[in-house]
C-alpha cells in the first residue's frame, strides 16, 4: 500500500493479526483508492472494506446479489441440494423399488435427521444472533453518522456508542467462528452419511 498500486490482491490478509492490526488493516483499505480483490473468512473485513461479492462456484465466478447473511443462507441450500443429488445418484444396494429397501433408507435418514438435530439448532441460533449483532452495528453506525454526537459535550454518548460497536463487532467474529465450526461438523457428518 505504502508504494499506491492501482491493485490489491488479498489471500486473508487478517490471519495471524490481533484486533489493532485488523483494525489498523481495515482502516487502510478503506481508505485505499485503488482497486481490490480480497478472499477472507474476516466477514467484519468484508463488510467494511468490500463493494462487490463474487461467488467462485461449478468452476465459474459470478456477481453474487446480495450480502454475506445471504451468502451463508445460499450456501446452506447449496449443500442440501447437493445432498439430494448425491442420495439421488447413489443406487441402493438393494432393489430401487423394493419397500423394504424404501423403508430403510427413509428410517436411515430420519436418523440422521435426528442425530444432526442439536447442530442444525445450534446453527440456527447462530444466524440468528448475527442477525442481531450486525443489526447492533449498523445502528451503531448510523449514530456515528451523526455529526452532533462529535460535539465535545457528547463524549460520554460516543464513547459509548463506539464501545457497543467495538463489542458487536468482536462478539459478531467469535458467532462467526462458531458458525464456521459447526457448519464444518455437520457437512463432515453429511459426507459420512452420503457414503455409508
Amino acid at each position: 500500500m505504502w508504494q499506491k498500486p492501482n491493485l490489491l490482491l488479498l489471500d486473508e490478509p487478517t490471519n495471524h493479526l490481533d484486533l489493532d492490526m485488523r483494525q489498523a488493516l481495515t482502516l487502510a483499505l478503506q481508505t485505499f483508492e485503488g482497486a481490490m480483490v480480497i478472499v477472507s473468512h474476516d466477514r467484519y473485513l468484508l463488510r467494511a472494506t468490500t463493494d462487490d461479492l463474487y461467488l467462485v462456484h461449478d468452476r465459474q465466478v459470478a456477481p453474487f446479489n446480495g450480502d454475506l447473511v445471504d451468502y451463508y443462507k445460499w450456501l446452506t441450500e447449496q449443500q442440501k441440494i447437493e445432498r439430494k443429488e448425491a442420495q439421488a445418484n447413489e443406487p441402493d444396494k438393494t432393489s430401487n423399488n423394493s419397500a423394504a429397501a424404501k423403508k430403510e433408507q427413509k428410517r436411515k435418514d430420519a436418523e440422521f435427521r435426528k442425530q444432526t438435530a442439536p447442530i442444525r439448532k445450534t446453527l440456527t441460533k447462530l444466524e440468528e444472533k448475527m442477525d442481531k449483532l450486525s443489526a447492533l452495528i449498523a445502528e451503531a453506525e448510523e449514530q456515528l453518522s451523526d455529526t452532533s454526537l462529535y460535539d465535545a459535550e457528547n463524549k460520554a454518548k460516543l464513547n459509548e456508542v463506539l464501545a457497543k460497536q467495538a463489542s458487536s463487532k468482536s462478539e459478531l467474529e467469535e458467532v462467526e467462528m462458531d458458525w464456521m465450526a459447526q457448519q464444518e461438523v455437520l457437512e463432515q457428518m453429511e459426507q459420512e452419511f452420503n457414503q455409508s
